[in-house]
């Protein structure tokens, strides 16, 4: 079979964007041969219907080279007037684009009134190499109304036998709200089609009508019923096999298949007390506003009940870009997308990042190694008060829990010290937060003085216990015990080789579980995250005696990867200073692992953990090309809504299978940075 290149000009997408209301002619079965629906604004009154056809008799035209060929039209009704000044208003356009085929040609004069509506055109060659394109007749009529014919194929080429196109118009179909093309896999030999409608239940599957051209054929046949194009009702909502015979008698199957999903994503709907949109309606991140959440769950996840909820804005820099990330919190816990249930969730924006992709990456990243938990979570279509605004990553929120941080909660009404599990954050912006903290004593990468004592714009703050519920006891202890780490490591760790199995156990293990410090800065590393040189949601946790760690400092969970990483171009938190080259690395003398990296015994660890980490974390160029593959369609859809405004990960103006590549490239390079780097330690 002859099968068409997608290089030629609207050789598959043959019968999409036919103007709403057209009347398409059924062709049978043989011959002798859009923008997505979101939310649409509610209808005007009904108007009578205009229901003038213009009906090509043909599927196939074929214009050889230096000979004409006439193509027969017709006007429904006849008393239709395509008259104008300088003859009449007849043009041959691309099914797709409806742009004049420059491949043809014919003069005014060359149209033909053959009486009751019929017309005939003399039409000739213009090009000598081969084409193949899928056509309109287009009319105008003296009250300057436009309309397309059913759609042909015009080529001076072979004829082939195959069905080149399929396709749902809205004319036959109703329910859609614009016409749907099908794809064709050549490999496959498959036609697919996705109903691209938000709104869920909107299609009848089992009541669908296709439009088709099939050239050279005898017959189509569907479990043995001949097809009739744009007349024959199917149900799709099982895969259909379409079977071609040429009027040869060679035999082709096409397997034929529709999804009725917006994308390949679940869609959540979300609904607040008024119809605003997202980009105003989130506007506190102090501030809970009324809402209602449900979830389609696409064959993927069970779905959602609608139920009851708060939300509020969340994030620092991101709180004042346009697509909205937000905390949500539930009256009970729920379940969504397979996740274990929590009354507290997040939905990530990801607006400053060309993949979607880092945060999911970075948590995969996090599953590899020793750290027992980063958020769970995946990615949704977000329809928000009726209105489509995007692809989310709805996740775990990070909290102490049994199934999230996993350390000991605090019993109710005891605010003595030793008996709860501690969670701090370490931010820069810690210092506009009313929740309790302390600054750190250990300089940041934007202090190079190591020996300048404190950063003020670099806090700890309290996560857990909860700022209503931190009694002076509690706060006193979590601040003493990270203090009197950070003295330690800071101002008696030496380069002393001699010592450093002393000051292994006297001045770290006393107070941290190290491995998990070391894979935390691995995860950093390969990821190229900033933030252990200019701290900004940075996790440390701390257990009861007898339990997690038996009460030592855990790093983690990570969090917050859109910004910023992934690249080796971000500079702007100084994290990249001249002395760095490209390929060592980063964050070697970041906070803490400034002063840990001074002991022989605990480099040694960064090596061995190194080893045992770098065959898992070699896997993540492929995670992050297949879940690229996997999130395409939604990209389209995303970035249609929200282009790309920021440049803070240097792959803005790529198109998105690019700026998927680049990043798992980036991946690529940096654990090969990383290896040679760590091998001269």
């Amino acid at each position: 079979m002859n099968l068409i290149s997608n290089k030629t000009l609207s050789l598959r997408a043959m019968l999409v964007a036919l103007f709403a209301g057209l009347a398409i002619f059924g062709i049978a079965g043989c011959s002798d041969g859009g923008d997505d629906a979101i939310t649409p604004e509610p209808e005007p009154a009904p108007q009578p219907q205009d229901k003038t056809q213009v009906i090509v008799d043909v599927s196939t035209l074929e214009v050889p080279e230096g000979k004409t060929a006439e193509l027969r039209f017709k006007i429904v009704p006849s008393t239709v007037d395509i008259s104008s000044a300088d003859g009449l208003n007849v043009r041959i356009v691309d099914a797709t684009t409806k742009q004049d085929i420059k491949q043809v040609a014919f003069d005014k004069g060359d149209i033909v009134l053959e009486g009751a509506g019929r017309y005939t055109v003399i039409v000739s060659s213009t090009v000598t190499e081969e084409y193949r394109t899928t056509a309109c007749v287009m009319v105008t009529s003296k009250q300057n109304k436009t309309y397309l014919s059913n759609p042909f194929v015009l080529r001076n080429t072979p004829m082939v036998s195959e069905i080149s196109s399929i396709v749902f118009t809205r004319e036959k179909n109703p329910e859609l709200a614009d016409d749907i093309e099908f794809y064709y896999d050549e490999e496959l030999n498959s036609f697919h089609a996705r109903i691209k409608q938000i709104a869920p239940n909107t299609v009848d599957h089992s009541k669908l009508i296709a439009t088709f051209i099939a050239e050279g054929c005898k017959s189509v046949t569907v479990n043995g019923v001949e097809q009739k194009s744009g007349v024959t009702v199917n149900d799709f909502t099982q895969p259909l096999k379409y079977v071609f015979t040429s009027v040869k008698g060679e035999v082709i199957e096409y397997d034929v298949s529709v999804t009725n999903h917006f994308t390949n994503l679940p869609v959540v709907y979300v609904n607040t007390d008024g119809k605003t949109h997202i980009s105003g309606d989130i506007t506190s991140k102090s501030e809970w506003k009324n809402a209602t959440i449900s979830i389609t769950g696409n064959d993927q996840y069970d779905g959602l009940e609608q139920t009851t909820l708060q939300i509020r804005a969340r994030g620092n820099t991101t709180l004042s870009w346009p697509k909205k990330a937000f905390n949500m919190k539930f009256e009970k816990q729920v379940k969504m997308l397979g996740i274990k249930k929590h009354k507290r969730w997040v939905m990530i924006a990801n607006y400053c990042d060309a993949t979607m992709l880092r945060n999911e990456t970075a948590y995969y990243a996090s599953s590899l190694t020793s750290l027992k938990w980063a958020p769970h979570g995946d990615f949704v279509e977000l329809v928000y008060n009726g209105t489509y605004v995007g692809t989310y990553w709805l996740c775990e929120h990070v909290r102490v829990d049994k199934n999230r941080v996993a350390i000991t909660e605090t019993p109710q009404g005891d605010t003595s010290a030793k008996n709860t599990g501690y969670l701090v954050e370490y931010d820069f912006h810690g210092g506009s937060t009313s929740k309790p903290y302390w600054t750190s004593y250990i300089n940041t990468q934007q202090q190079p003085d190591w020996n300048n004592r404190g950063n003020s714009s670099v806090r700890y703050v309290t996560k857990y216990p909860d700022e209503n519920d931190l009694s002076t006891e509690q706060y006193e202890y979590i601040k003493k015990w990270v203090r009197d780490w950070e003295v330690d490591i800071r101002d008696r760790l030496t380069t002393n080789p001699d010592t450093a199995d002393e000051e292994y156990e006297k001045y770290i293990t006393k107070y941290i579980e190290p491995v998990s410090f070391v894979d935390y800065w691995l995860i950093y590393e390969v990821c190229l995250n900033h933030e252990l040189r200019n701290p900004g949601s940075v996790f440390i946790h701390k257990d009861v005696e007898g339990g997690v760690a038996d009460g030592k400092l855990i790093a983690g969970p990570v969090w917050d990867f859109d910004y910023g990483t992934f690249n080796f171009e971000y500079t702007d938190a100084g994290w990249y200073p001249e002395h760095v080259k490209r390929y060592e690395l980063y964050l070697e003398d970041g906070i803490w692992y400034a002063h840990l990296f001074k002991n022989a015994k605990m480099k040694a660890l960064a090596k061995e953990r190194w080893e045992v980490l770098k065959p898992k974390f070699e896997t993540m160029p492929a995670y992050i090309r297949q879940r690229g593959e996997f999130l395409k369609e939604s990209a389209k859809e995303n970035f249609a809504v929200w282009p790309m405004a920021t440049s803070l990960n240097y792959d803005e103006k790529l198109s998105y299978k690019d700026a998927v590549e680049k990043m798992a490239g980036v991946v690529e390079e940096r654990i090969k940075n990383m290896d040679d780097a760590i091998k001269k330690w």
